[in-house]
């Protein structure tokens, strides 16, 4: 807290960015979530993180701080974090887009290819870390 305004954390954009990324499957949010578990908290964490937020505002006052539409958890499917792979942003049905899937990467950061694979490895080692098989790899030919 700044001059009594609360602020925003990185470990509370990764909790709305692990919402996001099962919920409209958006390349930003794959690549802003390596991003952050490169630099700043790990995958656990973050999961971690989520699942007490989540139990925190479990209420009827609380329903609508994780999504209007009830999307499932993370926190209960690890397998939904890699929902976004293959990336196929659409929005959802009835609703306004506010939002564009174009991401333009800057030198010398990592290209959203090895942003994937990397988000890939770090799901596939919290679902091992957690007695969880990850699927199989699909051949590429």
């Amino acid at each position: 807290m700044i001059n009594n305004l609360r602020l925003i954390t990185v470990k509370d954009i990764g909790h709305l960015k692990l919402m996001s990324i099962c919920a409209r499957k958006a390349k930003k949010d794959l690549y802003d979530l390596d991003i952050i578990t490169d630099n700043f908290h790990d995958l656990g964490t973050l999961m971690t993180f989520l699942s007490e937020r989540e139990k925190r505002f479990d209420s009827d006052e609380a329903w609508w701080l994780f999504d209007l539409d009830a999307p499932q958890s993370p926190s209960e499917d690890f397998h939904l974090l890699l929902a976004a792979e293959p990336i196929n942003y659409e929005p959802a049905h009835g609703r306004l887009n506010r939002s564009d899937d174009l991401l333009l990467i800057m030198e010398p950061y990592k290209s959203l290819g090895a942003a994937r694979r990397s988000w890939r490895r770090k799901v596939f080692k919290l679902m091992r870390d957690n007695g969880i098989e990850p699927p199989s790899l699909t051949p590429v030919n």
